[in-house]
């Protein structure tokens, strides 16, 4: 395939166009691939995405051609299913437009305490979550000892003393103690060759240490509530929320089909006919 031939066609759109791979009787121009061109393409860019472009053509046109000839003429009667395909696009561009205009739901914390309390048993944990820290310290890190102590008993006075001793001194930490998260996403970092049982230290709540080689692994979880057992509403707040919105978007778009429907029989637009 003569690529640098067909780019420079290409990027000229003036060109009237000239073969550049055919199937059947089916030809593929120079023009036709400068029309898929994104403007300012570099040239570069350019033997790329008309490569593609021709091989993903070549390709698709072998298979219509095998499927022309195969395919008994009611199953290549596809208007229908192009029709209904058309449709249900038009329907769902305009309503997305309307959404975007005028929905504007306003989810409150009550409705989302309520819808909480009503399907709390739907929100069972399927892992282990926590409040606590995780950090991956050097081994050379400074005041250690300190650290240890501090996390002890950590209070709104040493907090950020402890914060910002990790942002200096750890090559990785996460800090969340005023926020429920799973424990493995805390837990991953510590080596599996490590003698370290997410359950016992979780339940522990106490400052676990191990090192290796290179660095000191510190876990600690203040707060936990086991796999299995209810999610704290906290922990499940922008699930329900997205729930609410989705449920809303529903009535919305049902009471939009209504309005709808209630202006065109008003019109005399809608019909029914009465078969015998």
């Amino acid at each position: 395939m003569m690529l640098v031939s067909i780019v420079a066609s290409c990027v000229d759109n003036s060109h009237s166009g000239y073969p550049i791979a055919s199937v059947g009787d089916k030809i593929l121009t120079s023009s036709d691939v400068a029309m898929t061109l994104p403007p300012n393409t570099t040239a570069a860019d350019s033997v790329v995405l008309v490569n593609d472009y021709v091989r993903n053509w070549v390709h698709e046109q072998v298979m219509l051609q095998k499927a022309q000839i195969n395919l008994a003429d009611e199953e290549k009667d596809i208007q229908d299913a192009i029709e209904q395909y058309r449709t249900a696009l038009l329907v769902d561009r305009y309503q997305r437009k309307v959404l975007d205009q005028k929905f504007h739901p306003n989810i409150t914390e009550e409705e989302i305490e309520e819808y909480y309390k009503q399907q709390s048993s739907s929100f069972l944990l399927t892992d282990n979550i926590m409040m606590g820290m995780m950090a991956i310290l050097p081994k050379s890190a400074p005041k250690i000892s300190k650290l240890r102590s501090q996390l002890k008993e950590i209070s709104s006075d040493n907090y950020s003393e402890i914060e910002q001793y990790l942002y200096l001194n750890a090559t990785k930490y996460i800090l969340s103690f005023d926020k429920w998260t799973s424990a493995s996403s805390l837990t991953q970092y510590i080596p599996k060759e490590l003698p370290f049982n997410e359950l016992q230290a979780i339940k522990s709540h106490q400052v676990v240490e191990l090192s290796d080689e290179q660095y000191t692994y510190i876990f600690l979880a203040n707060e936990h509530i086991l796999e299995g057992q209810t999610a704290p509403v906290e922990y499940v707040h922008d699930k329900i929320f997205t729930i609410l919105l989705n449920k809303k978007k529903i009535q919305f778009i049902k009471s939009l089909e209504g309005e709808l429907y209630n202006e065109a029989m008003k019109n005399n637009l809608i019909k029914y006919y009465v078969t015998k």
